[in-house]
């Protein structure tokens, strides 16, 4: 796609802030639902975790993927 550059990816919701825009040629934004979403984290961190989680972060990713950085501004968005 590009033979004259390097590919980096960076995953992360911060990766994809707009004040990086101009440093990003593609992004990407991978979605799963919630239920899915907080069946991995409770896994992977256990349940103590997940209540400090959902405090902080589910706010904090409503925020952002509303007024911030919606859906729509990605160049694409992949379901799993």
């Amino acid at each position: 796609m590009f033979p004259d550059r390097q590919l980096i990816v960076i995953d992360g919701v911060c990766s994809a802030r707009p004040e990086l825009a101009d440093l990003v040629d593609v992004a990407v934004l991978v979605t799963l639902d919630d239920a899915a979403h907080h069946h991995r984290l409770r896994v992977r961190e256990g349940a103590e975790y997940m209540r400090g989680w959902h405090a902080v972060w589910d706010p904090a990713e409503e925020h952002y993927f509303t007024l911030v950085r919606p859906p729509s501004s990605f160049d694409a968005v992949v379901s799993l």
